[in-house]
């Protein structure tokens, strides 16, 4: 069923059609539709950035501006998604100098889930995509130099004992394990990736540095589904990246490591998600029989 006939209030469907037309699922004449129901236009921005989809529905309104009396000024969204360029670029320029640091050590890092994103999925646009903070996975004797350098750097720690630092408008997550099963160990029997393969299998996020890696193409998507299924797909955004990642998946190999490591079920989720999202999310039939029973 697409997402537009679900009993949703005006807002989160006009968001709705925003992602569907970003992602090329409808078409500007069903988001124009949407728009013409009126929605409470300063409700309808705080949604957007709750769902973390500002940028994109700024530009779907930008397209729309022409038509007369259908999009109001878009000042304020066109802030709004200044702001989350600028938050990105603070907390990307943070990444570099931490990366720099490894360099110099001889360690590496693993960028995950929206900073991995951007430069292929988002097009380098930092303002489409926000990153709220930035998750790196850590090999572990990798660890005590980056908390340190991080707490030099004055980052501080939610808690004495979390791997979350924060300072201002930039965040750390740190993980030395990539679904979070040090601190749940049920997590680890339901999702099993072998993390020498992570490592093993990781490309350079630009060519040439062995610093700064992102997840291989399977294992970066198996990441993606589990992560969302482990928040509940409670934000917008991480369904859009979704969209933007399984589109042009590498399925073969996906579905066997799937099976694999237990990750078959979040992967079904996502589809059916996205089925619910886009109308149908353009499969493989073998693919869709295989994940949506």
């Amino acid at each position: 069923m697409p997402a537009a006939e679900i009993t949703l209030s005006r807002e989160t469907q006009v968001l709705v059609g925003a992602v569907r037309w970003f992602l090329g699922a409808s078409t500007e004449d069903e988001l124009v539709g949407l728009l013409r129901g009126g929605p409470q236009w300063p409700a309808l921005l705080e949604q957007a950035e709750r769902e973390g989809v500002t940028g994109l529905v700024t530009r779907a309104l930008e397209g729309l501006a022409q038509r007369e009396g259908l999009v109001p000024h878009l000042d304020r969204w066109r802030a709004a998604t200044r702001a989350v360029a600028a938050s990105n670029m603070s907390a990307l320029s943070e990444l570099a100098a931490l990366c720099a640091m490894l360099r110099q050590n001889r360690g590496q890092v693993i960028v995950l889930k929206g900073a991995a994103l951007l430069d292929d999925e988002y097009r380098g646009h930092v303002g489409l995509r926000p990153l709220g903070d930035i998750d790196l996975l850590l090999r572990p004797s990798d660890l005590p130099s980056v908390t340190e350098w991080l707490r030099h750097r004055g980052y501080e720690p939610v808690s004495p004992s979390s791997p979350f630092f924060s300072r201002g408008v930039v965040s750390f997550d740190l993980h030395t394990e990539i679904v979070g099963s040090e601190w749940v160990g049920r997590k680890a029997r339901a999702f099993r990736l072998d993390p020498a393969a992570l490592w093993r299998e990781a490309t350079p996020l630009e060519p040439g540095d062995t610093t700064t890696l992102v997840l291989s193409p399977v294992h970066l998507r198996l990441q993606l589904v589990v992560h969302a299924l482990k928040h509940s797909y409670s934000r917008l955004i991480w369904l859009v990246d979704l969209a933007l990642v399984l589109r042009a998946a590498p399925w073969p190999s996906l579905l066997g490591q799937a099976r694999a490591s237990g990750a078959l079920r979040p992967l079904a989720y996502a589809v059916a998600a996205l089925d619910r999202l886009l109308g149908r999310l353009e499969l493989p039939d073998a693919v869709r029989r295989a994940t949506i029973r």
